[in-house]
């Protein structure tokens, strides 16, 4: 859970699309009942998902080395 919150919070710091749309959702959450709050959220983490999707296809040799820094880091602390 928490590495989804990091994740969230870089994508917020970095992409207007998703700051404007995770602030959205929350005073959208914070005025509505929890009926209406499944909308905002989806788009939100729509939103999410494509500035994800952008970020990882503009910055692509970076992924795969976080891919494989992660894929070594946890085989390091498995041993």
């Amino acid at each position: 859970m928490s590495v989804l919150t990091l994740v969230l919070g870089v994508l917020v710091s970095v992409d207007e699309r998703v700051r404007d749309r995770v602030w959205l959702a929350a005073a959208g959450a914070a005025s509505s009942d929890s009926a209406g709050l499944a909308a905002p959220l989806r788009a939100a983490a729509s939103t999410v998902v494509d500035a994800a999707r952008a970020q990882s296809v503009d910055h692509a040799p970076l992924m795969v080395f976080v891919l494989v820094a992660t894929v070594l880091l946890l085989a390091l602390v498995r041993t």
